[in-house]
This record gives C-alpha cells, structure tokens and sequence, in this order.
C-alpha cells in the first residue's frame, strides 16, 4: 500500500519538485496551494484551522513537508502582524492537529532559512547557535522551536537551506526573475558584497525526502539538517554565472553594494549554509550546465 504524502505549498518552487518526485516515488501525493493552483492542488489557507484540519483527516499522510512561507522578507518586517498570522500561527495549526493525533504517526518536514542566523560569519553549520536580525528569520525561528517542542508520534526534521534557484512554476524566484529581465536586454543590479549558498531545488526536494524517510525509520527525535550549495559566493557572481551559460550579455549586470540598496529588513551578510557531503547541491555553474529549467 503506498504511503501518503502531504506537500503544504505545493503550488512554489520547493513544493512543487517535491510533489512531482513524491508522485514519481510511488506516494500516495496530496499537494495543496493558497493561489495559482492547477487541478491537482487543494486549495488551503494554512491560517484556516479547520480547513487544515478537514485535510488532514480525510487523507491522513504519514509524511507532512511544509513548504509554505511568507517570504517576502521587507514586507515580513512591515507587516509584522499578517506575517506571523501565516507563517506563525498557520503552521502553528499543523503542530496542533498533530498534537491532537498524537497517537498517530506523523513525520513532519519544516523548510527553514539561513536568515534564522545574524550573517556576521557565515556559512553556518547546524550547531550554531541562531540569532535572526529581521522579523522573517524570527519568525522561521519560532517555527523550528514549535516542531522541536511538539508532542506524539513522528520523527521530524528541520530543513535549512539558502537562495534556493531552479525551475520555479511562478516564475518568482531569482534565476527567473534574472532570465526575464536579461532576455529583455534590460540591466539587472545584483548584491557584490552579500554572500549566499545557492541552492539546486530539485536536489533540496530529493535531500528532503531522503532525509525525513531515514528520520522516521530511526524513529528519534527532531534533528535539524542543512542543505545548500557546495560553494559560497554572491548574487553577482550567481548572476554573471548564469548569463555566460546562456549567452546573455555580460554588460547587463551591473554590480551593487548593501549600502546602496535602501531595504526595511536587514539581511545576513555573510550567511549561507554548511551541511555534509551527502546535502549539497551540486556548484551553480555545474546545474546551469546540466540541468535545463
């Protein structure tokens, strides 16, 4: 019998590889979205309690991959409030329902941010200690605190990750919004002295899965991974990388400093993730390179 599977944001970049390649491993695979949803996708607004709860009864997963976020970062610090009521108390809702089946067995995967760290020394490894400088991080904080914390049956797991690229249905991530904006022979300013760890999602989804699978056999307690790109570097370079590969014009990007960048929510500067061997994605420069997205 195959086992069931509950993608939460199944509609963003993340969700969306995950639900596919759940499908492909033979999962009984239940995707929900709160917009831009195709036919296969629940429609759920994770701050609806009993919407969420309707869900969870009807289909019952074992697996549970939250994805979904409010990640909008400047705004998550402008409108603290809203924020928090999706990316708090909406997934604060999935700890309760589990709480409340605690008999049953739920695993439980919480996709996480190098923003939950300040950025003063970075790339971090998952023993560092997290001290989140913008209400997004804070929030995702509070987030891996409520999974830690939960009571029942399951064996979850924390995943963290950073600057997350690859095919996105949306077209809202970063190598989307940089491949439009070139393909239109427009400038394209990017960040020269913020430094990330780009990170594959098709390799993110796969680690996901693996990771929670292996979890749940152990049948310990939750355990936090990080799963990001081999190398360190910037969004210029990340960008200057991507038009060579495919043949844009070098001149359209144009390097920035933080200091000229007026934002409301400060950012890690020197973030980015170190995990094992075994969660890395493969170099950017490798994926544009192989992968066709």
């Amino acid at each position: 019998m195959a086992k069931t599977a509950l993608v939460i944001g199944a509609s963003g970049q993340v969700g969306n590889v995950l639900y596919n390649l759940l499908k492909e491993k033979h999962y009984n695979t239940i995707g929900t979205g709160c917009a831009n949803l195709n036919s296969n996708l629940i429609k759920l607004d994770v701050k609806d309690k009993e919407a969420f709860n309707k869900i969870y009864l009807e289909y019952k997963p074992l697996y549970i991959y939250y994805v979904s976020s409010y990640n909008n970062v400047d705004e998550c610090e402008k409108n603290s409030d809203h924020s928090r009521n999706i990316n708090v108390f909406g997934f604060n809702n999935l700890i309760e329902i589990a709480e409340k089946n605690w008999w049953r067995e739920i695993h439980i995967a919480y996709f996480s941010t190098d923003y939950v760290f300040d950025g003063k020394a970075g790339p971090y490894i998952v023993d560092n200690i997290p001290n989140p400088i913008q209400e997004y991080g804070k929030q995702k904080f509070i987030c891996e605190r409520l999974l830690i914390e939960r009571k029942g049956l399951g064996s979850d797991v924390i995943i963290r990750t950073n600057m997350v690229y690859g095919f996105d249905p949306q077209k809202k991530n970063y190598n989307s919004r940089l491949h439009n904006c070139l393909e239109r022979g427009e400038t394209w300013e990017a960040l020269s002295d913020e430094y990330v760890t780009p990170t594959f999602n098709k390799t993110l989804a796969e680690r996901a899965i693996a990771l929670l699978e292996h979890n749940a056999i152990e049948e310990g307690n939750c355990k936090t991974y990080h799963v990001a790109g081999k190398e360190i570097t910037t969004r210029y370079q990340f960008s200057v990388d991507y038009a060579k590969v495919y043949g844009f014009d070098l001149k359209l990007i144009k390097p920035i400093f933080v200091n000229d960048v007026k934002r409301i929510a400060k950012r890690p500067i020197y973030g980015g993730l170190k995990c094992t061997k075994k969660n890395e994605t493969r170099s950017h420069m490798e994926v544009f390179e192989q992968e066709q997205f």
